[in-house]
């Protein structure tokens, strides 16, 4: 994280790369490619919201909307200035749509995709994530969506489990505070409870390792659901 955006020349503008139909990064030889799965499971977390209303904030379905069906660029904005990278940044490999300081480092609102296929979408300060923003896993289909500092999630966000990476879990949202990418404190977990009803559950919250494993002490018949999950 130490390392300056300024400092790392190997970029190119995006004409040699381009994003496929399913957000991934792609060579622009590619004829085709296939939908991308990720996608269907951030579909699948739309379909939830509406299915169980008050399960899902409003901030974050209107994060996965975003992602699902602006996930190019930024909102155009005639007061702003919207750059095209591709390149090794201090957190990864990527593409970086979005705005730049006079260092031409990420500042400013910018949409990156990482070579993982993971994605941010949201404010940028001198080359971190800083501001309020959402981080989509590729793998998991999990969100997180709130405010950031230093890279890092801290301050007050919420956290969905995508399917992939628990079914039991799928759909459950933590909201509550971060310090340093972990969580701190109370907050709550929502989640369709036995009968099919939205349930609110008040957690404590211990937090983890470096990996994101995060055990959730919550009411005895959901602690089985909530050990060492990672995010």
């Amino acid at each position: 994280m130490s390392q300056s955006e300024d400092e790392d020349s190997n970029f190119s503008r995006a004409s040699s790369l381009s994003r496929s139909s399913s957000g991934s990064i792609a060579s622009s030889t590619s004829s085709s490619s296939p939908p991308g799965y990720h996608s269907v499971l951030l579909e699948n977390h739309l379909k939830r919201s509406k299915a169980y209303p008050g399960l899902y904030p409003p901030k974050v379905t209107a994060a996965i909307s975003n992602f699902l069906f602006n996930n190019e660029t930024p909102a155009p904005d005639p007061y702003r200035t919207y750059h095209n990278l591709i390149k090794t940044f201090n957190d990864g490999k990527g593409q970086y749509i979005g705005e730049l300081d006079h260092k031409s480092r990420r500042h400013g609102l910018g949409h990156m995709l990482y070579s993982s296929n993971d994605a941010f979408h949201g404010q940028w300060k001198k080359g971190q994530r800083e501001g309020e923003g959402s981080f989509f896993w590729a793998d998991t289909g999990s969100v997180y969506q709130g405010e950031w500092k230093n890279g890092e999630r801290h301050g007050f966000g919420h956290f969905v489990f995508g399917s992939r990476r628990n079914d039991k879990l799928n759909g459950v949202v933590f909201s509550g505070n971060w310090s340093k990418g972990k969580i701190l404190g109370r907050g709550t977990v929502s989640l369709v409870n036995e009968v099919g009803k939205v349930e609110k559950v008040p957690e404590i919250v211990q937090s983890h390792d470096d990996n994101d494993n995060v055990s959730m002490f919550a009411k005895k018949e959901f602690l089985h659901l909530f050990k060492k999950l990672s995010l």
